[in-house]
């Protein structure tokens, strides 16, 4: 065994404790994603938010392979990885479920914004080019927020 894992640790975590809600989750969204092509009116709202579907689907997935090989290797950082791929499917499941909602009772035209135009400047390009800048800010800052705690510990 490596240092950053316990004897105990395949007594507490096991595949089925993520595989099965994962499962039972990806099932759901599946058969919402069905259901909700077949209400006429509503393939408007759905195409939009159909790849954020596709992605939380891929989330939960992940967390659930990734449970599983922690629970086959007993390692405490790789069931970390689960865990929050676990907490970023839910997350991401929030937004898209609330972005659905609010695009079917208020109509889709509400996520549609007005960028101006500028003859030598590509407004949507700017700003998604400073969206993932502040991105990967947060991301440094997490990381160095990690490996500040783990010195700390070691």
């Amino acid at each position: 065994m490596s240092g950053h894992e316990t004897q105990d640790s395949d007594t507490w975590v096991k595949a089925t404790d993520i595989l099965g809600p994962a499962a039972t989750l990806l099932g759901l969204v599946l058969a919402a994603i069905g259901f909700s092509a077949s209400i006429p009116g509503i393939s408007t709202i759905l195409r939009p938010v159909s790849l954020a579907l596709v992605l939380v689907v891929i989330l939960f997935a992940g967390a659930a392979l990734v449970a599983c090989v922690a629970s086959l290797q007993k390692s405490h950082i790789v069931l970390r990885a689960a865990i929050a791929l676990f907490a970023m499917g839910w997350i991401s499941l929030g937004v898209v479920v609330s972005l659905f909602l609010l695009g079917y009772a208020w109509g889709i035209q509400i996520f549609q914004i007005k960028i101006p135009q500028i003859a030598w400047l590509d407004v949507a390009q700017v700003l998604f080019g400073v969206l993932g800048i502040a991105t990967a800010v947060v991301q440094l800052l997490i990381y160095a927020n990690v490996r500040r705690r783990r010195r700390s510990q070691g």
